[in-house]
């Protein structure tokens, strides 16, 4: 009996198994019907009426960005936007022509597709994109999938042979023109159809199956943003097949300062989804380094690219909702089945004074145009920064690198402005790597201090030339004795960084007590060679060593000799070795010592909070998406104390001369700082430029010299020497602190 039950269940269970499988299959079938509409549809059938389940995605609204006073940078408007559905289009019985017929429709009202085909849209036809482009990529996964490069035919001269399907341009690309009539053909665009709408119809269609091939169906293709009323009103009268109108947000920003800053947002890649190609074989593996394992994200979703919005991200975006719809037939909303709704992302606020950021900016074009205005093209600058930074916080209130953008157009204007010569997409103050010149002399002294090699009393005569290797026949000169064949005498520290006298710091810093390596210590005690700790990619720049030189010049070596493994170039023609030379040069901040602006001001700023290098950042707080609570406040956090701070007051001491007699002392005919109702100390710099005859410019500062409440930096490339760029500071010191003067000083200063 037990035997005969056993068989028994052993039948129900096969049975079983017959019955689900295809209920199984079925489902999966309806699954894919589902996702293969951009919308998520699915097909409900009763007694009475067909219906169509809908996902409708429920966009969340991303979360403003303010600066440190409340005032309004970034915002999220409502906007319309048309999806289309590529399942309900191919089903619609006449693909092409409901294309066609929408294109035609929107382009009446100044409406235009989005068009990912990197084939110009009339001819003569060429491709449009640029090597390395995601558009490229994309093309070329989509030539693969369908062995475009491989197409072969029939050679019309010799039926028995094939020959290439595509003629092939001067690049070895496919030619366009052809591809434009293959496309033709794949997508039965009927013969008649001038080229002009084929083309129209190739472009959509091709994007349309592209994410079906890349697997991202479930991504819905955006016709076109920022849909006005009337066009709504007309698609939802004519009833297109497979067309979703979807309510989202559009980022409408609020000043026209700080573009590189603020940064944007788009759509993200399948690189962003997947993460990385760790492995370096082209293949996304999902790595767990990108979106897809955030639960808070879908394929398709618009992220920072970035800026500030890159930085954000995840605080900024919130979490989209759904509704799942019961549709009739003719379009109409049965039935709401269930609703989830979105959670708008929280609202951050910058560090950023917005008002002494357009200071900057302003300041930096005047000056820059100014100077301009007197120069031969090839003499030009090109472009400069300004960072003010908070020396207790770390907190930044202005991030000026010019020439700038204005961040509402940036999209538009991207084009032209990757052309230019003077590159208004870098951000000279965080990825700008500069010489710092003079402004390096702090940190020989207190090198020197530290090692012993001199104290506040120690006195080295200016003989205008350094001797010490002149049988060598290398002898650097003072920047005095250049100039007037005169000598400083002499000096102590304190004096020393007065005048910026290159002899004192040359005996210094190639002292054998100092030397490159303890140069190279100090240097990373003030933060150079490391992050900042700003929220956005910045670059760490070079501290000096023969180890950093030899992996600089490595490169150059290997480029000068291709095909050579870098150990079979003969040593007479290797570029990286350390010699005598260049540690004179690092001493006064020349030679391979490369910083950022960002970097020089946060220097400053250890100097004048008496030894304290912070972590710095563009963050204010953070508040939830209703304002009424705060999530996150900045906290100032120290990377380190310096190891000897007490040797500062002499580096204090001799910045403040700078300004009361030295290089940034105002007189009857030079700008300075020393007229000033509040007291400023300074260090100015005049650095060689790798790219010109002319010099950078290169200035720091702190003020009020007893209490500072800001630290600057100022570099403007080819200005000629530091103290060209100290009206710059002026400006934003003045706009800051108020604008009482208190008399003019007569005496000259120097570089």
């Amino acid at each position: 009996m037990r035997l005969f039950k056993h068989n028994q269940a052993r039948i129900r269970f096969v049975i079983g198994i017959f019955i689900v499988i295809p209920v199984l299959i079925f489902s999966i079938f309806l699954y894919k019907i589902q996702i293969f509409d951009g919308a998520g549809t699915a097909a409900s059938v009763d007694s009475d009426i067909q219906t169509t389940i809908k996902i409708v995605t429920l966009t969340a609204k991303r979360g403003d960005v303010l600066d440190r006073n409340g005032k309004l940078l970034i915002s999220s408007k409502p906007s319309y936007e048309l999806l289309l559905s590529h399942s309900e289009l191919a089903s619609s019985g006449d693909m092409n022509e409901y294309i066609r017929e929408l294109t035609y429709l929107a382009a009446e009202m100044g409406i235009f597709p989005t068009d990912t085909l990197p084939i110009t849209s009339s001819a003569p036809f060429v491709y449009r994109f640029t090597s390395g482009s995601q558009e490229m990529i994309r093309f070329n996964r989509y030539l693969d999938y369908f062995k475009l490069r491989e197409k072969k035919k029939t050679d019309e001269n010799d039926p028995t042979k094939t020959v290439d399907y595509f003629s092939k341009d001067e690049n070895g690309s496919l030619s366009a023109p052809e591809l434009l009539v293959y496309f033709k053909e794949h997508y039965k665009i009927p013969y008649v159809t001038n080229i002009a709408d084929a083309r129209i119809i190739i472009g959509i269609r091709y994007e349309l199956e592209l994410r079906l091939l890349e697997g991202f169906f479930l991504d819905p293709y955006v016709f076109s943003k920022n849909l006005t009323p009337e066009f709504i009103t007309i698609i939802r009268e004519r009833k297109f097949p497979g067309v979703v109108i979807n309510e989202t947000f559009t980022r409408t920003y609020h000043t026209q300062s700080a573009g590189h800053l603020l940064g944007y947002i788009g759509k993200m890649t399948d690189t962003e989804w997947y993460g990385e190609d760790v492995d370096g074989d082209g293949k996304l593996k999902g790595d767990g380094d990108g979106y897809e394992s955030n639960p808070n994200y879908s394929f398709g979703s618009f992220v920072g690219k970035t800026g500030v919005e890159q930085a954000f991200e995840e605080q900024l975006h919130g979490v989209d909702g759904y509704e799942k719809q019961e549709i009739a037939p003719n379009g109409a909303v049965v039935s709401i089945l269930e609703r989830v709704d979105p959670v708008p992302g929280n609202n951050v606020y910058l560090s950023i004074d917005i008002d002494m950021q357009k200071t900057a900016e302003d300041a930096l074009i005047e000056h820059i145009d100014l100077i301009n205005s007197e120069r031969e093209d090839d003499k030009k600058i090109p472009g400069g920064s300004v960072v003010v930074i908070d020396p207790y916080t770390g907190e930044i209130f202005a991030l000026a690198s010019v020439p700038t953008f204005d961040p509402a157009k940036f999209t538009e204007q991207y084009e032209e402005l990757s052309k230019d010569p003077n590159r208004p997409l870098f951000n000279r103050a965080v990825s700008g790597t500069y010489n710092p010149g003079s402004t390096f002399k702090p940190i020989t002294a207190y090198a020197g201090l530290v090692a012993g090699r001199i104290t506040a009393e120690t006195e080295i005569e200016d003989t205008g030339i350094y001797r010490r290797y002149i049988d060598s026949g290398y002898a650097p000169r003072c920047w005095i004795y250049s100039q007037a064949r005169v000598t400083h005498g002499f000096l102590n520290v304190v004096g020393a960084i007065r005048e910026s006298c290159n002899v004192f710091f040359f005996t210094v810093g190639d002292d054998d007590t100092v030397g490159r390596y303890k140069l190279a210590e100090a240097a990373r005690e003030f933060g150079f060679g490391d992050n900042t700790g700003i929220e956005i990619a910045e670059r760490k720049g070079i501290v000096a060593t023969p180890e950093a030189k030899l992996e600089l010049f490595k490169a150059i070596d290997l480029a000068s000799h291709p095909g050579m493994a870098y150990e079979d170039i003969p040593s007479s023609e290797k570029e990286g070795y350390w010699v005598s030379g260049d540690t004179v040069q690092v001493s006064i901040g020349q030679g391979i010592s490369y910083y950022t602006p960002l970097q020089i001001a946060n220097y400053c700023s250890t100097i004048a909070n008496g030894g304290t290098l912070n972590n710095v950042t563009i963050l204010h707080a953070i508040k939830s998406a209703g304002y009424e609570k705060t999530i996150l406040e900045w906290q100032p956090t120290a990377k380190w104390q310096i190891k000897h701070p007490e040797f500062l007051y002499l580096i204090k001491d001799g910045m403040r001369q700078v300004v009361t007699r030295g290089t940034a002392r105002t007189t009857a005919t030079t700008i300075g700082l020393s007229d000033l109702s509040f007291h400023v100390s300074a260090k100015t710099g005049t650095t060689q430029s790798s790219t010109s005859s002319v010099d950078n410019g290169v200035f720091m500062c702190f003020a009020p010299s007893e209490d500072p409440q800001l630290a600057i930096s100022v570099v403007i490339e080819k200005a000629g020497a530091g103290k060209n760029v100290i009206a710059v500071a002026r400006t934003v010191l003045l706009d800051y602190f108020g604008t009482s003067i208190v008399g003019t000083d007569t005496v000259e200063g120097g570089v």
